[in-house]
């Protein structure tokens, strides 16, 4: 029983683990991984949109000089 206990556990596991690496990391990669087999321009915007909303973009480091005043 003991050993039908410990593969159960191994099972689960490696299933948990193969679901957290099958995840898309970034904003591309959702978006290729999403995109397979799409082929209508509102399904794609949709694939888009999903995926910058999970991976919002970052912010812009030059964004802060847009302030400064003009000399």
């Amino acid at each position: 029983m003991k050993k039908i206990a410990a593969m159960i556990s191994v099972g689960a596991a490696a299933a948990v683990f193969a679901l957290w690496y099958s995840q898309p990391k970034s904003y591309e990669d959702c978006v290729l991984k999403n995109l397979k087999g799409v082929e209508s321009e509102m399904a794609a915007r949709l694939v888009h949109a999903a995926c910058r909303e999970k991976f919002p973009e970052p912010p812009n480091p030059f964004d802060q000089f847009d302030n400064q005043p003009s000399k």
